[in-house]
């Protein structure tokens, strides 16, 4: 995928960086999903998103452990700084459920934009903290050793043909 042209003045309008910032997640999607087409193929599995929760009652826990909690079995899967659980993938083979795990390789495609960045924000950005997320595992599954796919991606390094001034309250 080519980057967009120039216009006149020599950098990337908007217009034109948001239309290639979209075709380029349209091409990471895809690959993404050629690559766990690929994956799962010989294998025979099927990747199903399942429901997630945050476990917070339960100490020491880590990836991959399985266990109760409130009469409920669960399977603990991830660690993340997230504002609501979110679904996670997992490939089923037979009774064994097998997380997904990503790793995707990044390209920079670097672009001059016309203008000048954005000032950063004044206000502090707060992350949620850090929690454990995991999924409800009924009694006859178990829990495989992750599956791994890989795919290559490339994203727009942008930078500018103009500096911006910004106050000095809003530098960091």
């Amino acid at each position: 995928m080519a980057p967009p042209l120039p216009g006149g003045s020599g950098c990337v309008e908007s217009r034109e960086l948001k239309a290639f910032v979209l075709a380029l997640e349209a091409e990471r999607q895809r690959a993404r999903t050629a690559a766990l087409s690929a994956t799962l193929a010989p294998i025979n599995g099927q990747a199903r998103e399942h429901r997630s929760v945050f476990e917070e009652s339960v100490q020491g826990l880590h990836i991959g452990q399985v266990y109760e909690s409130n009469g409920q079995r669960y399977a603990a899967v991830a660690q993340l700084a997230a504002p609501f659980p979110p679904p996670v993938p997992l490939v089923q083979q037979d009774n064994t459920l097998r997380p997904l795990e990503e790793r995707p390789r990044a390209h920079p495609v670097p672009l001059l934009v016309c203008g000048g960045p954005a000032c950063p924000s004044t206000s502090a950005v707060s992350l949620p903290p850090l929690r454990w997320i995991a999924v409800p595992f009924a009694q006859e599954w178990q829990l495989g050793p992750p599956l791994s796919i890989s795919y290559d991606f490339w994203w727009a390094q942008v930078s500018y043909d103009r500096a911006q001034k910004c106050p000095a309250s809003a530098s960091h």
